[in-house]
């Protein structure tokens, strides 16, 4: 009975090496050998397969945070468009950011343009700093009022009559280290508007 629970917890066992001939005795050192054996490989290859799971996690998150993808460029070729009567949302993913915006004026029109941050309610962006550019990315007004204002978050604005119909461009920042996400307006202003 003895020999046949020998036998059971050996085939139980990670490794298990059979008799090279029928009716042999069992070894009990060389099963506990290779048995040890079997875990101690186990060991090695579950740590490795831990140390580079962690190493891909790590590199993935540094290839996240180099790789800065920005949600609209700051040039003229960028893909964000905000339309007249519209609004259209961003964020300022790092220090030094700036997202540019396409939209289309008519010469003789009169335009404003809010940026709008954590102040409103409309994103978290804090200091914004709205530039209205040309066609060619010459700055042509600007609004810092957020960094002259008492407090954080201050509504970022911009009134501009178009002096030539065609593609400007708005370039919506944030004052100093500040990042966040906001939303940006534009409508034309018409002789019964004062604000």
């Amino acid at each position: 009975m003895a020999r046949i629970d020998r036998l059971a917890a050996a085939a139980d066992s990670p490794v298990f090496v059979p008799r090279s001939r029928p009716g042999a005795p069992a070894s009990s050192a060389l099963i506990r050998r290779l048995w040890f054996r079997g875990r101690f490989k186990t060991a090695l290859a579950t740590a490795a397969l831990i140390i580079l799971s962690l190493g891909i996690t790590y590199l993935a998150g540094e290839y996240a945070f180099f790789r800065n993808v920005d949600d609209y460029a700051a040039s003229t070729a960028t893909t964000g468009k905000v339309a007249i009567g519209g609004s259209t949302t961003g964020n300022i993913e790092t220090t030094g950011d700036a997202d540019w915006f396409k939209v289309e004026l008519t010469s003789g029109k009169t335009y404003r343009f809010h940026f709008e941050g954590s102040d409103t309610g409309q994103g978290t962006l804090q200091y914004p700093v709205l530039r209205l550019l040309d066609g060619a990315g010459n700055e042509l007004q600007s609004d810092t009022g957020s960094v002259d204002g008492p407090g954080p978050g201050w509504t970022s604005v911009v009134t501009y009559t178009a002096s030539s119909s065609g593609t400007y461009h708005v370039s919506c920042e944030a004052s100093g280290k500040h990042i966040g996400t906001y939303k940006i307006s534009a409508r034309e202003l018409y002789s019964a508007d004062s604000n």
